[in-house]
């Protein structure tokens, strides 16, 4: 959408007395719209990773709270997935932002996600890819 496109549609509905007034606010609207439609599709892109990461950890892990997972061994178990899948999945910096996103906490030293801990799957995983 243009700003001329954006502007005419807004000043059918809304008037203002001062024009100068109603210019600044369809800039600022403007703005607006461009970001949430930037936003949409970075969601939209990254739909099928989080989708993907989401069942990976539906088979792999489950949220208990107290727990903790070691971050290292995650992303050895979600590479070992990724091979026996046949895709190349995501590299590592990529998946932990994955995960922080989707709002898995890590604690201070980056060695751990809290309040997540390995099903048993995990131990066959990493056994049948060895």
């Amino acid at each position: 959408m243009t700003y001329e496109e954006f502007r005419t549609g807004i000043l059918d509905i809304v008037e203002f007395a001062d024009p100068d007034r109603y210019e600044a606010v369809l800039k600022q609207l403007q703005r607006y719209v461009d970001g949430v439609e930037e936003r949409q599709a970075f969601t939209s892109q990254e739909h099928n990773q989080i989708a993907e990461i989401s069942t990976f950890l539906e088979a792999f892990y489950e949220r208990r709270i107290g727990a903790r997972c070691s971050i290292r061994r995650m992303v050895q178990v979600y590479v070992s997935w990724c091979k026996l899948k046949g895709t190349k999945g995501l590299n590592p910096m990529h998946f932990g932002r994955m995960l922080s996103a989707m709002g898995f906490k890590r604690n201070p030293t980056l060695k751990y996600y809290l309040d997540l801990t390995e099903k048993a799957a995990c131990s066959t995983m990493t056994n049948s890819t060895s």
